[in-house]
């Protein structure tokens, strides 16, 4: 019996670490990763409290949803900054392309930024070198439209009421470097806005993940998507209506 007993023992004090070592391989087979350099031509030095925002989009018949994000608190880091970006593989449908977009900020605000996403993941790039560019002149007012620098609560989406509990998600184009900030009802998010005469163009890009019940992400899910739509928009006293074309897609209330 002690013979038996001590084989017992040691084969589950074997087995212990063998098992770690399979539980650490299944973790890593279920992801994958993006890694590469951030850099921009100027010669301007980052301060201290910057950080990098980098997000995964699924672009889709020009809607854009983010995927995931990660942000980098930089520190004393300057140019080129190296990334590694870890995703779920579950998160990646296939016949889907897949973006990178990147934002260098301070407190809140986009000092360098990707002019446009970088195709990654389905097209075999996991790899990139990301050159920025500058957002405008940091600290100046770039776009004056009568519903900049005011939060916009969401009443309407797709031609249905937004109800009071399912979180009131929430949209404000800022002026200052074009910056886009809101919560979608469960998550926070940012990005950037720009108006080339009549035409809205709206980029999320960093977003929080947090979950919540299937309504709520839902109604995230398409206030985002209808973010990326949306090319047009009019104030009518408090109210703000975005829309693509002639198809009215959200309406806004101020927010209190």
């Amino acid at each position: 019996m002690k013979l038996a007993s001590f084989w017992a023992v040691h084969l589950r004090s074997m087995m212990i670490p063998i098992l770690a070592v399979a539980l650490a391989q299944t973790a890593d087979a279920e992801m994958g990763s993006i890694s590469g350099t951030v850099t921009y031509r100027e010669r301007i030095a980052l301060p201290e409290t910057a950080e990098l925002a980098l997000t995964i989009s699924r672009s889709s018949r020009g809607v854009v949803q983010p995927v995931t994000s990660l942000t980098m608190s930089l520190g004393r880091k300057q140019v080129p900054i190296h990334f590694m970006m870890p995703y779920q593989l579950s998160s990646i449908e296939k016949g889907q392309d897949y973006i990178l977009r990147a934002e260098i900020r301070d407190r809140g605000e986009v000092l360098f930024r990707t002019s446009e996403g970088v195709a990654v993941i389905t097209n075999g790039r996991n790899r990139t070198e990301l050159t920025l560019v500058r957002n405008g002149n940091p600290g100046q007012t770039q776009t004056q439209v009568n519903y900049a620098d005011q939060k916009w609560e969401l009443t309407e989406l797709n031609g249905r009421s937004v109800r009071n509990n399912q979180g009131r998600p929430h949209v404000t184009f800022r002026s200052q470097g074009n910056e886009l900030l809101g919560h979608g009802g469960v998550n926070q998010f940012g990005g950037s806005w720009k108006v080339s005469g009549e035409t809205l163009q709206v980029d999320v890009g960093a977003m929080t993940m947090i979950g919540a019940d299937q309504e709520r992400m839902r109604l995230e899910t398409d206030f985002i998507s209808m973010l990326g739509r949306a090319n047009r928009a009019e104030v009518n006293k408090d109210q703000l209506q975005l829309s693509r074309g002639n198809q009215i897609l959200a309406k806004f209330r101020r927010g209190r």
